[in-house]
């Protein structure tokens, strides 16, 4: 496989339409070639953030958030998505969520999650909903803090019951 090229031809397919960038398949692509070639595609990356397409401009959060994440890059443009529209931080929130339960990211993710939820639009609050879906954070001690802020925050309020079965289906003390 000639990675140069197919890094070429990404590039053109996404250079006149970004929805190719934010199709579900792209995340692979980026994936296999970032950090490598970070530089032909961070302006792809950047011009998905300021697309006027909702589902793009996630998309390009989604994306600089986790590259922020995993590499460092792209901390100014993650700073602008974390104050941004309402699309942008659900991007943001749903990298963050997702990526919560490894080891190598959780402190990160928590930080950024501590920031989204008393967020004042109930769709990138939503976004914190899956953070439930997995035992990791009933089961680890080191989540008793953010579990706590969680409870006391408005992504709790907003649905209450997601919590609750889940704690209940894990059959975790909830005293603590």
């Amino acid at each position: 496989i000639d990675k140069d090229l197919a890094v070429q031809w990404f590039y053109k397919a996404c250079e006149s339409d970004l929805r190719v960038a934010a199709s579900p398949r792209a995340l692979h692509i980026f994936n296999y070639i970032i950090p490598s070639h970070i530089d032909l595609v961070s302006p792809i990356i950047k011009g998905m953030v300021k697309s006027q397409q909702d589902e793009v401009a996630m998309q390009g959060a989604s994306q600089v958030t986790a590259r922020w994440i995993f590499f460092g890059y792209f901390k100014k443009e993650f700073e602008k998505c974390l104050k941004g529209r309402s699309v942008l931080r659900r991007g943001v929130a749903d990298v963050a969520a997702k990526l919560l339960k490894d080891e190598r990211y959780s402190r990160m993710c928590q930080e950024i999650l501590y920031q989204l939820m008393n967020d004042p639009d109930k769709d990138v609050r939503n976004e914190l909903h899956s953070i439930l879906n997995n035992n990791y954070l009933f089961e680890n001690q080191e989540y008793q803090a953010f579990i706590r802020a969680y409870i006391k925050s408005q992504a709790f309020v907003d649905n209450p019951d997601l919590f609750i079965v889940r704690s209940n289906e894990v059959a975790v003390n909830l005293i603590p």
